[in-house]
């Protein structure tokens, strides 16, 4: 089984990696596919010494070519690819899709016949699914696989039909095609997964021209016989592995190191917009972390039984949606300072044609949506800590406003004050204790366990003294703060503003990043509210969580919501980890500025979806919409945060470049 890496580990491989790529091999290889003219030059020569050097397939058991290790691994390797310049689409469709593939459903015959050799840059792998009139309704397909007689030689299938808009089509040796075998039980019943040579009689491959680089490809098929052995799982089965794959394909981590490759060469040209460069890089940080909390999820093809963890599906097409969109919005950032028009900068310019494509490919944005608002919320990510933590705050708040009077919409949208009915759910369940240390009598339970307790503090549209308190605790000394704690959790807080002693760089963070979790927990309280109210309500004689123009708006938010809450719990790690403090005040920045514009358009998008009840007694919209408007700026505005956040970025650029400069610094 796949055991987890530890971050040394990690770090050695990756080391490890570097220094193969570094390689006089690998070096030439590369040197020489960049000197190459066109714009979609043939790069297998650069994957054979790729191969050569193990670096495609580390997670593959040993017996097919790869080195054992795991799904951490895995994505390092990716990572360093791209980072190096390594072109990545023959890796994303070779191993990530075909070769997973048959790493989890392909016979040991199949395995043995192709998965060395692909591990070792000798063997590609198109993707044959799309037809000219199936777009993203993949269960339209057309293609038919029939049986071919048992008296006809090589008894085994005939297929017949088009593909379309294949990448790398031109260069691959075999082809993993979805056709109909029927008979037709349902439109997902039927389909089968086949393995093709691209070189048979009866396929013919040819070119669409596209605006990207990379070519799209057009592949007919026209009576190409296949053997028995080219069926890859059950037949009629090919849907439940085509929607594994395909929630594995979308973790984004491609999409977001494309958004980070562009990302960092708008840098590179001195752009001096230092609220842009903020938002733009939060978001890219954003969207790796959504990627890397997916990638912790795919199967591991290390295991070598067949058998595969489950991927949550819609968190993958939340992260799909989230990452490909940003990529495609960073290609265009940079267009819009002019630095992808031809002549300036040609990765740029090759970026700005190839971003369209990034929100079609793998599911259309709007496929993607539609996949989370059938899931109707997204999972948290909670440990088991912050499970159990999540479910005894929620019950004790749901139980301290049980019959309590909720405030009108005339009235202040929460209680500040001790007589909250938070206050005595959050005392009873210790949480002035949750930060303090263990020797000064705390449960040392870290600003993550906080951040928690925010979140559900906003979901419910509460407030009252914790946060204020929880921000005094942070400026006592260890002899005061524990003492403190224990009052507070009798019914006395500390005063908002305690010693003298201004408050400090970290102590401001982790305000920051207790009050983000809190705008978070307002939007996700909204949206949710709203979300319910979606399948209670019918109108023109439908839910109205079945018409798209309201179903989208709300898992938008919902994936909004889950970057935002990435950033808080990473600015929280951390807080608890004694990180440097100039990364730890920019992320807790970073993330109160996203988590406060994500509380107002979430907010906002909850009481539309409401109609006119959002604006009454009949929802608690009301309460969330009126504390996301304070909230957002209650410790400062978005812009002076985006702005601050910035020019760190821009001080840390600027030290790059002398480093750079100057190796031995």
């Amino acid at each position: 089984m796949d055991q987890p890496t530890t971050t040394d580990g990690l770090d050695a491989f990756r080391r490890d990696v570097r220094e193969r790529l570094r390689s006089p091999g690998v070096r030439a290889a590369l040197d020489a596919w960049r000197a190459a003219p066109g714009p979609d030059t043939d790069e297998r020569p650069l994957y054979r010494e790729l191969g050569r050097q193990g670096l495609l397939a580390p997670d593959w058991p040993v017996e097919y070519g790869g080195r054992g290790l795991g799904r951490a691994e895995a994505a390092a390797l990716y990572e360093e690819l791209v980072r190096a310049g390594i072109p990545d689409t023959l890796h994303v469709n070779t191993v990530q899709i075909v070769g997973l593939f048959l790493l989890m459903a392909g016979t040991p015959e199949q395995k043995a016949a192709h998965l060395p050799a692909i591990a070792a840059g000798e063997r590609f792998a198109s993707v044959l699914y799309t037809e000219p009139e199936t777009g993203s309704d993949l269960a339209a397909l057309r293609t038919t696989a029939v049986r071919a007689g048992a008296s006809e030689p090589g008894a085994g299938w005939r297929l017949d039909g088009v593909k379309v808009f294949s990448l790398k089509s031109d260069r691959t040796h075999l082809g993993l095609c979805a056709a109909r075998t029927g008979p037709v039980d349902g439109r997902y019943h039927g389909i089968s997964l086949f393995l093709l040579d691209l070189t048979a009689d009866g396929v013919q491959r040819s070119v669409i021209p596209g605006l990207a680089d990379e070519q799209f490809h057009r592949i007919e098929l026209r009576g190409v016989r296949v053997g028995a052995d080219a069926l890859v799982g059950a037949e009629h089965e090919g849907w439940p592995l085509l929607t594994q794959a395909l929630a594995v394909e979308r973790t984004g981590l491609d999409y977001a190191l494309k958004a980070e490759r562009w990302y960092r060469a708008v840098l590179a040209h001195g752009l001096d917009r230092p609220e842009e460069i903020a938002r733009y890089g939060a978001a890219v940080d954003a969207a790796a972390l959504f990627a890397a909390r997916l990638t912790a999820g795919v199967p591991a093809p290390a295991d070598g039984d067949g058998h595969t963890a489950e991927v949550d599906e819609p968190l993958s097409a939340a992260a799909k949606y989230y990452t490909s969109e940003l990529a495609q919005s960073v290609a265009g950032w940079a267009a819009a300072h002019g630095l992808s028009t031809p002549g300036t900068d040609p990765g740029l310019e090759a970026g700005y044609r190839e971003a369209p494509g990034l929100t079609l490919s793998a599911g259309t944005s709007e496929v993607m949506l539609q996949v989370v608002a059938g899931a109707g919320a997204l999972d948290p990510g909670d440990d088991l800590l912050q499970q159990q933590l999540r479910q005894a705050v929620r019950k004790l708040l749901d139980r301290a406003v049980t019959g309590s009077p909720r405030p009108g919409v005339h009235d202040a949208p929460a209680e500040d004050g001790p007589d909250c009915p938070s206050w005595a759910a959050l005392t009873e369940l210790g949480a002035p204790l949750f930060e303090v240390p263990a020797e000064a009598g705390g449960l040392d339970l870290g600003l993550a366990a906080a951040t928690v307790v925010a979140e559900e503090l906003g979901r419910a549209a509460l407030r009252g003294p914790y946060l204020d308190t929880a921000a005094a605790l942070d400026l006592l000394g260890p002899d005061a703060v524990g003492p403190a704690a224990e009052a507070a959790c009798a019914g006395t807080p500390p005063q908002a503003a305690p010693p003298a002693t201004p408050p400090t760089g970290p102590a401001v963070a982790r305000q920051r990043i207790r009050q983000a979790a809190y705008l978070i927990g307002l939007a996700a309280g909204a949206t949710g509210e709203a979300i319910g109210l979606s399948h209670r309500r019918e109108q023109f004689g439908r839910p109205l969580a079945h018409w798209q123009g309201v179903a989208l708006p709300l898992a938008r938010e919902l994936t909004r919501i889950e970057a935002g809450r990435l950033l808080v719990r990473r600015a929280a790690a951390l807080a608890d980890s004694a990180a440097p403090e100039t990364p730890l005040t920019r992320s807790a920045a970073e993330a109160l500025a996203t988590a406060a514009e994500t509380a107002l358009d979430a907010t906002r998008t909850a009481v539309h979806t409401a109609g006119v009840r959002g604006l009454t007694n009949a929802t608690p919209l009301h309460r969330h919409y009126r504390l996301a408007r304070t909230e957002a700026v209650r410790l400062a505005t978005p812009a002076t945060l985006w702005h601050e956040a910035g020019l760190t970025r821009l001080a840390d650029q600027a030290g790059q470049i002398r480093n750079r400069e100057h190796p031995l610094r």
